[in-house]
């Protein structure tokens, strides 16, 4: 691995960072080393990259190696820049903050719900209060992630009715919906269309093959006005995350 500093720069770096956040130098080197090779920072952006992921792991209670590695998977999905890793952290911690599960806790489907949000031109932090709202309805974040990935997958890929569906309100297709009305948009929508039938999972079984999809959905649009607070929150938690950090 190639970089563009010393190792007797790297330790000064990394014994800055010690001093400030109080992790280990090993635990920081294993860390930095994923990222060089993920290829999600520069060696110029390095040091503020663990910084925040060290941050991130002293706030949330949690490692050093599950903060950076969420962050790195967040910032691969959306194509994100380091300088923006400050802002992901926020979101991160207040899902958290939001939810009922840990950091540690947003495993590979969590990724993937990710890498399937941002090609529906959704957000993270639309993801990342989602999964909070999921867990609250009694599920772990693995099983939360689950279902909003195929949530996502039956959205990218439209059952028939679905699509006739939007077609009928003027929207052409699911794809034509998100951007239109936006996510919380189209789960109020789905919510309104299953109220006027009298089972709510059948209704929207025509909508979603997958059955992880259609529970998931089901628990979406069943609270979809917490829905909205739950994205609104995570989206703007940088003063809740700088508080809970200078608290620890």
């Amino acid at each position: 691995l190639k970089v563009a500093k010393s190792t007797q720069e790297w330790t000064d770096q990394l014994l800055v960072l010690q001093r400030t956040y109080g992790l280990g130098i090993l635990d920081q080197s294993a860390a930095l080393y994923e990222a060089l090779s993920a290829q999600i920072v520069t060696a110029a952006e390095a040091q503020g990259f663990l910084a925040d992921g060290s941050k991130l792991a002293i706030t949330a209670v949690s490692s050093l190696a599950d903060s950076t590695k969420i962050l790195a998977a967040l910032m691969n999905a959306y194509s994100l820049n380091a300088d923006q890793a400050s802002a992901i952290s926020s979101t991160l911690f207040a899902a958290v903050d939001r939810g009922t599960f840990r950091l540690e806790d947003l495993g590979n489907s969590f990724a993937r719900a990710n890498v399937l949000a941002a090609q529906l031109g959704l957000t993270y932090q639309e993801v990342a209060g989602s999964i909070a709202l999921l867990s609250r309805q009694g599920l772990d974040a693995e099983s939360s992630s689950t279902l909003l990935l195929n949530v996502f997958n039956g959205l990218i890929k439209p059952t028939e009715k679905l699509n006739e569906f939007f077609k009928e309100l003027g929207l052409n297709n699911a794809e034509t919906a998100l951007k239109t009305l936006g996510y919380v948009g189209v789960m109020k929508l789905l919510a309104q269309e299953v109220e006027k039938g009298n089972s709510r999972l059948s209704d929207m079984a025509g909508f979603f093959d997958d059955i992880r999809g259609l529970v998931g959905a089901a628990g979406l649009t069943k609270s979809f006005e917490q829905l909205g607070d739950d994205i609104a929150y995570v989206s703007n938690a940088t003063e809740v995350y700088n508080k809970a950090f200078e608290e620890q």
